[in-house]
């Protein structure tokens, strides 16, 4: 990735040697088969928007026509009433595989007579169980007939779906007069409207093969959760697993084999409120949970997930254990909040919200490829915007999958994973502190069910880890922190307790912001007295315990904000690299509540004192520690991968040495020098062709500006506010 303009044709030197690389991957790839082929499925999609249109064709056979060997009712279904039809148009749509591609044409007739509002209410949906009344659940996706531009004037619209293994099978549904409900709507079902045509079912090869495979964070180094959802308890699948050199990929000791805690992951019963617990339930089937002990921090491991016979049934992945703590150790992180889901095929789920987050997704994958994030993600609350409709745990689930196999997940709830009310809120559990429905009843069943983070419980959503030089902290924010709560003596006794030999940096997160320019104002659970609070209550812990910088979401923005207390900046950035100096009895705070969601737009202008920079840009941050000497942050904007913003804090006290090599991530080639003459060559060429390229392309006033930033991209502009739509 970030091959310069150009390619190898001005470095003879890389040349011969990347020659020499070709043939010893093609030799890898030869050996691992299958693995290497699903790999580059996974991560080597383009960025831009895949056009599918020829795998299509190839499927659709010559006269358009059902296929033989399919039922007439099942592939398509007519309306003798009206002329119109709905057929699945692909030659093949049983017995499929995850992400397979369907078209579906529409033949309405009266379409070419409705009226612009009318045409906003014909629409295609995808629906599951098959055989399910659609006028008691909401679809997994759907596209408006429109989405074919000549639908208005012809009355057919060819619509593409990519479908995914959801452990049931699926119909394909067409609605009239069936008004699409918005986000502010108080009932967001479909009730009102009956289905007027239905094709299927369509099937898959294997409901209980798995899939959304994910690693999740644990507390301790040594461990990490693997998670992934079948149909059934009774697979015997289990998680295989093999160290191997990080140069070679060669096995290093014994494999080992772990068995997951399997169990359904909830019930209809087990959530809150409406829609979770009505007609936005989906059954998320089984997660099992395999928990790998015994791992060697900052090693690297590859792994599959095979059946009760031992044969794979996932491609073979790698990751790398998180860095081992300690002072003279290096960490990368990829932190963001607000996040939502995206879909391949452009198709809407229910609810619409947070599309750009397939960019941003992509954006991710790039830099896990560069070996940038693989010390883990923090997402910052606000998960995948699902708020009671539960098939798009799974439309998230497949978006994040090829980021999740590759490196750890920790999260925080956010508002749209646990605010519930008290009405609403079962015996036993814990009311959340604003005491709000903005999670659609689900009341943190979903997301602890989809990816359990290690805290005490549903409850006390709160933990911290180590990675590196630093100790994150995961607070809650939604349940109560003030002096006197669980959360806050446990927060101080985090803190406490914290090495700062061993972990020098300290990084604290929470999902909506003690710090933001905002002119929300008001209810109770507004940006500023939810700000207030946290000022009172959890600030003076951060500063009495030299937290070096504090991340947040909710309002989507991105803010860089001084470094910060009592509401009064203690220290500005300075220089070209818009440094702060570590310690100085204030906090950094960082909002970064971009990463798909829809733009707050509420944001001061001008705007506030406090705030150094602040955009409406989609994105994602990386976060490096480097040794206990400095940490940097930028923002990664998905339009052009640039860095958008940037900051770094440096500890002016410690002694100077060389900056610390960061981790190498899977995806990263590593040339390593012991003894072998190419591999001391390979740098030097490198190097070389890397000096010449740069000099040759940068002028002088970028070459002053460059910074190491991880890709070379050019500094913030000027303007402190920066808006940048989104393209998808």
């Amino acid at each position: 990735p970030g091959q310069p303009s150009g390619g190898t044709a001005a470095c003879p030197p890389m040349r011969a040697f990347l020659s020499l690389l070709a043939v010893a991957a093609a030799a890898a790839s030869a050996r691992a088969g299958k693995g290497y082929e699903n790999e580059n499925q996974f991560h080597g999609r383009p960025f831009t928007h895949t056009d599918h249109t020829a795998a299509l064709a190839a499927q659709l056979g010559t006269d358009n026509r059902p296929v033989e060997g399919f039922t007439v009712a099942s592939k398509r279904a007519l309306s003798p009433d009206d002329g119109s039809s709905l057929e699945i148009m692909t030659s093949k749509y049983t017995d499929l595989s995850n992400g397979a591609w369907l078209r579906v044409r529409l033949d309405f007739p009266e379409a070419k007579n409705s009226s612009d509002a009318e045409l906003q209410t014909q629409w295609i949906g995808v629906f599951g169980p098959s055989g399910i009344n659609a006028s008691t659940t909401t679809p997994i996706k759907y596209s408006l007939a429109t989405v074919d531009a000549g639908y208005a004037t012809s009355g057919v619209a060819d619509i593409n779906f990519r479908v995914l293994n959801m452990r049931v099978p699926l119909d394909i549904i067409f609605f009239r007069d069936c008004r699409v409900p918005v986000y502010t709507d108080a009932d967001r079902s479909i009730h009102s409207c009956n289905a007027t045509l239905r094709v299927g079912p369509v099937t898959f090869a294997d409901y209980d093969l798995p899939y959304r495979v994910s690693l999740l964070r644990r507390t301790d180094q040594t461990t990490m959760g693997v998670a992934w959802t079948t149909k059934t308890t009774t697979t015997g699948q289990k998680v295989w697993l093999q160290r191997v050199q990080s140069e070679t990929g060669m096995p290093v000791g014994d494999a080992s084999v772990f068995t997951p805690k399997a169990e359904q992951a909830y019930t209809a019963g087990d959530l809150c409120d409406a829609p979770a617990a009505t007609y936005g339930y989906f059954n998320p089937g089984v997660r099992n949970v395999a928990v790998l002990t015994g791992l060697e921090p900052g090693a690297r491991y590859n792994y599959t997930i095979v059946d009760a016979a031992g044969a794979n049934l996932t491609y073979f992945e790698t990751f790398d254990t998180p860095t081992a703590a300690g002072g003279d150790k290096s960490a990368s992180l990829l932190v963001f909040a607000d996040l939502g889901r995206g879909t391949e095929d452009g198709a809407l789920t229910w609810d619409d919200y947070g599309r750009p987050a397939l960019n941003t997704s992509r954006r991710m994958r790039e830099d896990l490829d560069r070996g940038i994030g693989h010390d883990g993600i923090f997402h910052v609350g606000d998960i995948s915007y699902a708020v009671g409709f539960l098939s798009i745990w799974d439309t998230y689930g497949d978006m994040m999958e090829p980021l999740l196999r590759r490196t750890a997940y920790s999260l925080n709830y956010g508002n749209h994973e646990a605010d519930n009310t008290a009405a609403t809120t079962p015996a036993g559990r814990t009311v959340t502190l604003f005491n709000g429905s903005d999670a659609g009843g689900e009341c943190g069943v979903a997301t602890n069910g989809w990816y359990p983070m290690p805290w005490d419980s549903i409850d006390a959503p709160w933990y911290s880890y180590d990675v590196g030089p630093v100790h994150v902290v995961a607070m809650g924010t939604e349940h109560d922190f003030r002096t006197g709560s669980p959360q806050h003596a446990w927060i101080e006794a985090d803190l406490k307790a914290v090495d700062r030999s061993v972990t020098p940096w300290i990084l604290f997160g929470g999902h909506r912001p003690m710090y933001i320019d905002s002119t929300y104002a008001g209810p109770w659970d507004s940006d500023i007295n939810v700000s207030d609070m946290l000022i009172e209550h959890v600030e003076p812990l951060l500063v009495k315990y030299a937290v070096d910088v504090a991340v947040w979401g909710h309002n989507h923005v991105v803010q860089r904000l001084c470094k910060l207390r009592g509401g009064e900046c203690v220290e500005r950035s300075s220089g070209e690299g818009h440094t702060y100096t570590k310690g100085g009895d204030g906090v950094v705070h960082l909002v970064i509540g971009a990463a798909g969601a829809s733009f707050s737009n509420n944001i001061h202008h001008p705007h506030l004192e406090m705030t150094e920079f602040g955009a409406y840009v989609y994105g994602h941050s990386r976060m490096n520690f480097e040794s206990d000497r400095r940490m940097t942050w930028q923002w990664i904007a998905n339009e052009g991968g640039d860095v958008l913003d940037f900051m770094e804090i440096v500890n002016t006290a410690a002694p100077p040495q060389p900056p610390a090599t960061p981790g190498t991530g899977p995806g990263t080639v590593a040339a390593i020098v012991g003894g072998s003459v190419a591999g001391i060559a390979l740098i030097a060429a490198g190097f070389w062709c890397y000096r010449r390229h740069r000099i040759a392309a940068a002028s002088a006033g970028e070459r002053a500006a460059l910074r190491d930033s991880g890709d070379g991209s050019h500094a913030a502009p000027s303007s402190p506010f920066t808006r940048l739509e989104d393209r998808r």
